[in-house]
């Protein structure tokens, strides 16, 4: 445990959920390189020492996993998390592998499967004038895009999209992955085995078969179930323990590639398409990411004056590598 009056850390305490804002200031300023026993890990707050540590694969390695949750720790966690759980070489040679499925016709052609998919999501939603912004919009849409884009049928989306958040969801007072987490993953890694079997036996369009297809060097996609969601975590260190080394670039300790969450705002908030543009380009990977963010925000104001957000009633999302909300209820001004 830290000394008391020290800066302290615990990624599973649901009132660090709540505002963790001011214990990332303490650990930048008084423990940069932060230590907790009980959890066994340390923790980088500062974005020169994270960039760092991210290069460092003698040090800051990959190997044993992405999660702090013990039952996911460990020399098999590539079993599960694939190549997220590796380091180069071999984490570069199945990256190479997954990017052959990425042509640029296929990028081309996602953007005008997400714009329907944000229609499909934004359509009722509008005309009911109140919604859960995460629930009916936000929460549906990338599933739906990575479901559509991997060849998922239609009638399982919804349980597709389900069980994700029970994997990432985490209970107060456990330091682990609940029960209903470890039943939700066994299941998805039995439906996607599954599913990678079936496009093995008769390719499709989509993108599963492309992978399939792929081939880097002497490297082919095996029918090893992967994860569906690409919750992208922190690295771990070898010595002395795991590592939580992740930050944003005003140096707080986050997971790879989770937006910073901004406070909620109890007045209307007035949209403009390239107000929303200009956000879009800070998501992870910048302006020259795929334009899948933007044709959702973009369509949302082209649509939207205004919207409220009841913050009374919102539900933060619980989880040790996710920082967001998994009930954001919202009513909305149209155009």
């Amino acid at each position: 445990m830290p000394a008391p009056g020290s800066p302290s850390y615990d990624p599973y305490d649901y009132a660090l959920h709540e505002d963790p804002y001011p214990a990332y200031r303490r650990l930048r300023d008084e423990a940069p390189l932060y230590r907790d026993d009980a959890l066994d890990f340390w923790a980088l707050s500062r974005h020169a020492d994270v960039s760092a540590a991210f290069r460092d694969h003698a040090r800051c390695s990959s190997a044993n996993g992405v999660s702090l949750d013990p039952s996911a720790w460990g020399p098999a966690a590539h079993r599960a998390m694939s190549f997220l759980a590796m380091d180069p070489p071999a984490h570069t040679r199945l990256r190479a592998l997954v990017s052959n499925g990425f042509t640029p016709r296929r990028v081309r052609e996602l953007e005008a499967d997400i714009l329907r998919l944000t229609r499909k999501h934004l359509d009722p939603a509008l005309a009911a004038g109140g919604f859960d912004a995460v629930a009916d919009f936000a929460g549906r849409l990338p599933m739906d895009v990575v479901s559509e884009l991997m060849g998922v049928p239609e009638a399982d989306r919804d349980e597709v999209r389900r069980r994700p958040d029970l994997v990432v969801h985490r209970e107060e007072g456990l330091n682990d992955i609940p029960p209903a987490g470890m039943e939700a993953a066994l299941v998805l890694a039995g439906y996607y085995q599954d599913l990678v079997a079936a496009r093995r036996r008769h390719p499709g369009s989509d993108l599963t078969s492309a992978l399939l297809a792929a081939e880097e060097g002497r490297d082919r996609m095996a029918d090893r179930p992967h994860r569906h969601r690409g919750h992208r975590t922190a690295r771990h260190a070898r010595p002395g323990g795991r590592a939580a080394a992740a930050a944003d670039r005003g140096g707080q300790p986050r997971r790879a590639g989770v937006p910073r969450a901004r406070r909620l705002r109890p007045r209307p908030r007035h949209l403009a398409a390239d107000q929303l543009r200009r956000r879009a380009a800070l998501l992870p990977g910048g302006p020259s990411r795929p334009a899948g963010g933007e044709v959702a925000l973009t369509e949302f104001a082209r649509r939207v004056r205004a919207y409220d957000v009841d913050a009374a009633r919102s539900v933060r999302v619980r989880s040790v590598n996710v920082r967001g909300f998994a009930a954001l209820p919202i009513t909305v001004t149209p155009r």
